[in-house]
């Protein structure tokens, strides 16, 4: 009985201490990987004197990047390489962001931001999430959410460092200091984290040893994939537009710069509340529940974001239901897709549900500004409307989809669905 009770406590240090040191490494890896490029947007306008369209578009490769590798890497991560994958991706960020260090030209710049964005997609949250998923099983909510709500003061760690780095050591310096740091020390942490998590793990070593069969995805039901799909689009609509366009919205509707900058600030603040706000749910919703109401949250949002043209102190209410709604969606993603699809194949279906996703949030922001030099603010604040309202609509059609699917899988055994491929 004792050696039971040591076992199962070792166990659940082990588990703790893994949690701790992947979502350590994933926060450093998004403040290193991803928000150090808007960061020091300005600074490599400046310190190259390229434009910023040259730039941005740059950042768009990227993020274009991550979203169309996003298949391939969940192939890997059901082939039993997700360790692999996500190490090796890790390693390769951070020699991407040293050789930035070194870059005279511009077609050096957007090779770099390319093999970056290859690097992200192997390392940030959905392959880790995919991994997290396999290993973890039912138990991967708990374990993800505590990895985002680390993982969401990234950008809060990432701005201040540059805007101080630059001015102390030069941009040449800062982005080879944020690619030392992560392979000294981010590499490491991930590398031990996801180790203690295999140990951690039920799965046998054979269960889970890399395979050289060529993985085939499950067969799934696509309409309910292609309504995840869009739902989850919408959100990378909505989300982009504020991260693009909500400063300057704000001064354009009368508030100064001071105090856009300071709501902005607080969405990332947000999130992390909302996170911890799921938390207290526990298991008393399932994650399409919570979802649902997420999704019904960011369109109240939108609806206060237009009407704040008329009320400014809305502005603070918005931040609220926008920043912790997005932050919730962003954990529930993979379990949502764990509850309706079952686990087989779950790093491919993960990969294609990212890959328009990714799509949607690079297009955004270029869109946006289309529209912003055609129409202004108040365009953007109804593209916004209508992005949640066609969320709100999908993720119904999801729920709806969903409960056919299980009444014809308990009246009839022998129809093969996706929400019940396990």
């Amino acid at each position: 009985m004792a050696c039971e009770f040591s076992n199962c406590h070792v166990a659940m240090n082990r588990s703790r201490l893994s949690t701790v040191l992947i979502g350590s490494a994933q926060t450093l890896l998004w403040a290193a990987l991803y928000y150090s490029f808007p960061a020091l947007l300005a600074d490599t306008h400046a310190h190259f004197d390229w434009s910023l369209p040259l730039i941005t578009g740059a950042f768009t490769s990227f993020m274009l990047m991550m979203g169309l590798a996003a298949p391939f890497i969940g192939c890997l991560i059901d082939r039993g390489l997700g360790l692999a994958v996500l190490n090796a991706s890790a390693t390769l960020g951070g020699l991407c962001l040293l050789a930035l260090g070194a870059v005279t030209h511009y077609w050096q710049y957007l090779a770099l931001c390319l093999i970056a964005g290859l690097a992200a997609a192997g390392c940030l949250y959905e392959p880790c999430f995919s991994v997290l998923t396999r290993y973890r099983g039912a138990q991967a909510r708990s374990v993800i959410t505590s990895v985002t709500l680390m993982a969401g003061f990234a950008g809060t760690l990432s701005y201040p460092f540059c805007h101080y780095a630059v001015n102390k050591l030069g941009w040449t310096a800062t982005v080879q200091v944020l690619g030392g740091f992560t392979l000294v020390v981010t590499v490491p942490l991930f590398y031990l984290g996801l180790r203690l998590l295999r140990q951690g793990s039920d799965m046998t070593r054979g269960r889970y040893a890399p395979s050289r069969s060529k993985t085939r995805l499950p067969v799934i039901d696509r309409r309910l994939f292609g309504l995840v799909a869009a739902a989850f689009s919408t959100v990378a609509v909505g989300h982009y537009l504020v991260i693009s366009f909500f400063i300057p919205g704000m001064e354009s509707s009368g508030i100064n710069a001071g105090l856009a900058v300071q709501l902005m600030a607080m969405v990332g603040l947000m999130q992390v509340l909302g996170r911890v706000l799921m938390l207290f749910a526990g298991n008393r919703l399932s994650a399409l529940q919570i979802t649902m109401v997420s999704f019904a949250c960011l369109f109240a949002a939108s609806l206060l974001l237009v009407a704040q043209q008329q009320f400014w102190y809305l502005a603070f209410v918005f931040v609220a239901l926008q920043g912790s709604a997005y932050g919730v969606t962003g954990i529930l993603r993979p379990v949502l897709l764990r509850e309706l699809f079952g686990k087989k194949g779950f790093g491919q279906i993960s990969g294609m549900l990212s890959l328009p996703y990714m799509l949607c949030a690079a297009a955004t922001p270029l869109l946006g500004a289309i529209l912003w030099s055609v129409f202004g603010w108040p365009s953007i604040s109804l593209v916004m409307v209508v992005a949640a309202s066609c969320g709100v609509l999908a993720i119904a059609a999801v729920a709806r989809r969903h409960q056919q699917t299980q009444v014809r899988a308990t009246t009839s055994p022998k129809v093969a669905v996706g929400s019940h491929n396990q």
